[in-house]
């Protein structure tokens, strides 16, 4: 069974020098980025591609995705801003190989068959005097992903966040070269100066706060969960099994969270106070033991047996090891 594996944030807006967040921050001056739409429909009719090169740099590679995997944020802002966030677990390729491989000074994710989500890849590297390069290659059917030609567009930024390590981006700021194609095409080159992604978004405020977001940050004591949602609907080919957790929404719908494959699914998800805060492809999910405690649940690890519930709901992943939110 394949299963594609992001994690969905809310649609956000990236503003440009803003405070970063509390991981470790480190930049790479862009070379381009561009997202482009064919069409017609069909496995590559989404293409966005990232470039990042750095000589001389002072920043260090810290982290290693071959244990812990990583994590891709990429946005777009412009008159329709687009954003994403997508997991890069290290796990099986397909081929008898791994996701994640390491080289001297490097990093490097390869899903050529798409089987964990429309990342084809994703590489970080740093040569011995010091040249730091990203390199980001996404495919999708359109469908995969919200991320869509901002039309038009102003900037553009992407963010690596390397397991147990710190978190790169390549920030396209007002000074790149910017191109636009209408609905079909968005590209910034050659910017000046490099930054840091932050993101921004709408969830009520509790105990830490930030710009415009804030999340709890003492944990639950205890999260017992009732132990069955009852008859689950179909999810994909198969129905949620019985070991799963049994959660509610903030909108009233009992939920079952499938198993996360990484080990500690808290660092990779935000604070919510409604499902309107997690986007389209997600839901908020109460009384999480996760620090937020309430937290956006992408719809691929949820199955439903509430008629408010919405979303795409599919199969239960079969990777390990893994996680919970419980």
């Amino acid at each position: 069974m394949t299963a594609y594996r992001r994690l969905v944030t809310a649609v956000a807006i990236v503003v440009l020098g803003a405070t970063p967040g509390p991981a470790a921050e480190r930049t790479i001056l862009g070379a381009s980025f561009g997202i482009k739409l064919r069409p017609t429909p069909g496995p590559s009719q989404l293409r966005v591609s990232v470039l990042g090169k750095e000589t001389s740099s002072p920043d260090v590679l810290a982290g290693d995705p071959t244990v812990a995997g990583a994590t891709l944020e990429i946005v777009a802002n412009g008159g329709a801003p687009t954003a994403d966030t997508f997991l890069l677990p290290q796990g099986d390729d397909g081929d008898g190989g791994q996701l994640w491989t390491a080289g001297s000074g490097r990093y490097t994710y390869r899903d050529r068959g798409r089987l964990h989500g429309p990342v084809r890849l994703a590489k970080i590297s740093r040569t011995s005097k010091g040249t730091f390069r990203m390199k980001i290659v996404l495919l999708g059917d359109g469908g995969t992903t919200p991320l869509r030609p901002p039309d038009p567009g102003t900037d553009a930024c992407v963010a690596l966040t390397l397991g147990g390590g710190d978190r790169y981006s390549v920030r396209f700021g007002p000074d790149s070269t910017i191109a636009n194609q209408g609905a079909t095409g968005f590209t910034a080159k050659r910017p000046a100066s490099e930054g840091v992604c932050v993101t921004t978004t709408t969830t009520p405020s509790s105990t830490t706060s930030t710009s415009s977001t804030s999340t709890t940050t003492v944990p639950q004591s205890g999260c017992t969960m009732p132990s069955s949602c009852g008859n689950f609907m179909p999810c994909g080919a198969e129905s949620c099994s019985p070991g799963d957790a049994c959660a509610a929404t903030a909108e009233g719908g009992r939920v079952c969270v499938l198993p996360v494959p990484v080990p500690d699914p808290c660092p990779f998800v935000m604070a919510c106070g409604s499902s309107a805060d997690c986007g389209p492809s997600a839901h908020c999910v109460l009384d999480t033991c996760c620090p937020q405690v309430n937290v956006c649940i992408p719809d691929l690890y949820l199955c439903s047996n509430s008629s408010s519930m919405s979303g795409a709901f599919v199969a239960p992943l079969t990777a390990g090891p893994v996680g919970s939110f419980f």
